[in-house]
């Protein structure tokens, strides 16, 4: 079996989790029969071509009306919000594309918001300003200044285009991580080992229901396909839960007077008790927009059928990519080893 820290990392990118040409925003004819009717959005510059011709491909669902929305619509309700989370599949370079995308929008209509990282840990954030201020910095070499390379998440190219948008931007950007060292501090000895100010929001247990907690068990067992221990999921909730605060509070200290964005796992972004559940807590008047990003799956043509491990809730809106491959996760975590069947 692997060690504990191997799980907490596969956790995080689990859960979820060159340049590039940019989409556009041209919205095409309905999508063909098979889907819901409604307009799709026409993007381009697709990185990856699994299932490229599934008619849910390059559209948008408003969950709370179940409608299908263009790109307009889009725009309005993400400039609409002061914290904007945008949940991805960490190594589906399609999905960093649109995140770009819509952090662009935002920056079009005149927003400057700050930008807070998941994949960045706390313990770099004087290498990250050290590096922004720097007059000679590039989104190219972003990376190699946070030790990217080191931090086991897919390869910095793909998330090169978020840092491009924001540094022509002039966006402040934060790390939002725990160190690894946090992790393993708290997958050992639980949550009493938080700073106070993420101890305090943890310590709101009047958020965190037995159904919020049975909910992020069974992520966690269906995302390592049944095969982790028993014993290590209550830890592993733990870890997850804190990661949480800490991009909560990552999001506040990073936001301007236009708020904040969050580029992070669809896991921390979902809305029922991910980061938001904290947002709620210490910015209650705030309005918290969350975007989940998913890969097609082959003959799954309902939009909210996606939706069914999430609920309606979890997200405001859901943008529908092309797949990166078709291979088993079950299969490569087989491979790695990674845990047995508690």
């Amino acid at each position: 079996m692997r060690s504990l820290r191997t799980l907490i990392v596969l956790a995080g990118l689990a859960l979820a989790a060159c340049a590039v040409p940019a989409p556009n925003g041209d919205v095409a004819p309905a999508a063909p029969a098979g889907a819901d009717a409604g307009p799709r959005i026409k993007l381009t510059g697709w990185q990856t071509g699994v299932r490229a011709d599934h008619p849910l491909v390059g559209r948008a669902l408003l969950t709370a009306s179940g409608r299908m929305v263009d790109w307009p619509e889009v725009s309005r309700l993400i400039r609409s919000a002061d914290f904007l989370l945008l949940g991805e599949k960490h190594d589906n370079p399609d999905h960093h594309l649109l995140q770009a995308r819509l952090l662009a929008d935002l920056v079009d209509g005149g927003r400057r918001p700050g930008v807070a990282w998941e994949m960045i840990p706390v313990d770099k954030a004087s290498a990250l300003a050290r590096y922004l201020s720097r007059p000679e910095a590039t989104p190219e070499a972003m990376g190699a200044a946070v030790d990217w390379e080191e931090s086991g998440w897919p390869d910095w190219a793909i998330y090169r285009p978020i840092a491009k948008v924001a540094m022509q931007a002039g966006l402040p950007q934060v790390p939002g991580d725990l160190t690894r060292d946090d992790r393993r501090s708290i997958a050992r000895a639980g949550l009493g080992g938080l700073s106070a100010a993420s101890a305090e929001l943890v310590a709101a247990r009047a958020l965190w229901t037995p159904e919020l907690d049975a909910s992020l068990r069974n992520e966690l067992i269906g995302s390592h396909c049944g095969m982790i221990p028993t014993e290590i999921i209550p830890r592993m909730v733990n870890v997850q839960r804190a990661r949480d605060v800490s991009l909560a509070l990552a999001m506040v200290e990073v936001a301007t007077d236009d708020g904040a964005v969050l580029i992070a796992g669809a896991g921390h972004a979902r809305k029922d008790r991910g980061v938001p559940l904290y947002l709620r807590v210490v910015q209650p008047a705030a309005k918290v927009v969350s975007v989940g990003i998913f890969e097609v799956q082959e003959n799954m043509t309902t939009p909210l059928a996606y939706l069914a491990n999430y609920g309606t809730g979890a997200f405001d809106l859901v943008l529908f990519t092309p797949a990166l491959d078709t291979k088993d996760p079950c299969e490569a975590l087989r491979k790695h080893g990674t845990a047995r069947k508690g």
